[in-house]
């Protein structure tokens, strides 16, 4: 338990530092944006590459990936039923509030050195996760959302595709899956420069969301964030209970089903928000108050399960 702490009370100084930074105009959200630029350029992917890295890859990736889609249509849907009379701004932000996880720049951040035999059930969710933020989570919300320009199902495909593939992290998933179902495993002389870049990806993730917090709103953008946050967290309580008492799978794999269910709003749903017309603020403090409350919540379960 003490090393869970230890590992959490790193990280919250690492936020308190981003969030003093920009504070101060040492740092500003431009930066914020630089130092992402650099954590989906070269940390994330090296932190991805030596984690799976020999890995036994089971059935369980592919049926995480399946998972991911499933959680995030279905929960889109659940958001999209408790507002289908509000404006389309606030459907789409209700809706994006709900799915969609921040499992690469928090998630593997906050688990790699607690959790490492995680990592790999992780990745799996996340590579499913990743194909719906990246593509069907915007095209499903366009479908829903009665007055917003819809695109064609083969149209929705083609971005989507095009997307994924202009992601780093995503492309070193699937190299990494090839890899390891080929049972091939990258020599040492290639590991050693990769450590090097890995090692800065849990310090930058947690300053750079330091620097995007946020807590000042309006009133109505107030009822609005609890609304969102007030939805995604029964839902989150409800996939917790039945992972714990229903699920039949294994306790390593039930570990990381736990830390995935209570990770924060995905940074793709929240620049899918602004683009159905909501205001910055509006989704800074919804992922701000998700970041809190995820990293309490990985907390409680960390100390729950290891001990």
């Amino acid at each position: 338990m003490q090393q869970v702490f230890i590992q959490t009370f790193g990280f919250i100084l690492a936020i308190l530092a981003g969030y003093w930074s920009k504070r101060t105009g040492i740092l500003s959200d431009k930066d914020g944006k630089l130092i992402a630029r650099l954590i989906m350029t070269f940390t994330l992917p090296a932190t991805i590459i030596l984690n799976l890295n020999g890995a036994h890859l089971s059935h369980h990736l592919f049926s995480l990936a399946l998972l991911a889609i499933f959680m995030n249509v279905l929960f889109l849907i659940i958001g999209y039923l408790f507002c289908p009379n509000a404006p389309s701004n606030e459907q789409a932000f209700t809706m994006l509030s709900q799915g969609g996880y921040n499992i690469g720049n928090f998630t593997i951040p906050f688990v790699q050195q607690l959790v490492p035999l995680a990592i790999p059930f992780i990745a799996g969710f996340d590579m499913g996760n990743a194909i719906m933020l990246f593509g069907i989570t915007p095209a499903l919300t366009k479908r829903l959302v009665s007055t917003h320009e819809k695109e064609s199902i083969v149209q929705s495909i083609q971005a989507t595709l095009l997307i994924l593939l202009r992601s780093i992290p995503f492309i070193t998933y699937l190299i990494m899956v090839i890899l390891s179902l080929l049972k091939w495993q990258l020599p040492d002389i290639v590991l050693a420069p990769i450590q090097l870049f890995s090692q800065p990806n849990s310090f930058l993730s947690m300053f750079m969301i330091g620097i995007f917090l946020q807590f000042k709103l309006p009133k109505h953008e107030l009822k609005l964030a609890i609304r969102a946050l007030s939805i995604r967290y029964a839902l989150t309580i409800i996939t917790i209970l039945f992972i714990l008492f229903i699920s039949p799978q294994p306790n390593e794999l039930k570990i990381g089903l736990l830390l995935l269910t209570v990770a924060p709003i995905g940074t793709m749903s929240t620049i899918h928000m602004i683009s159905f017309n909501n205001r910055t603020d509006l989704t800074g403090v919804v992922s701000s108050v998700s970041i809190m409350i995820s990293l309490l919540s990985m907390v409680v379960l960390l100390s729950l399960s290891l001990y």
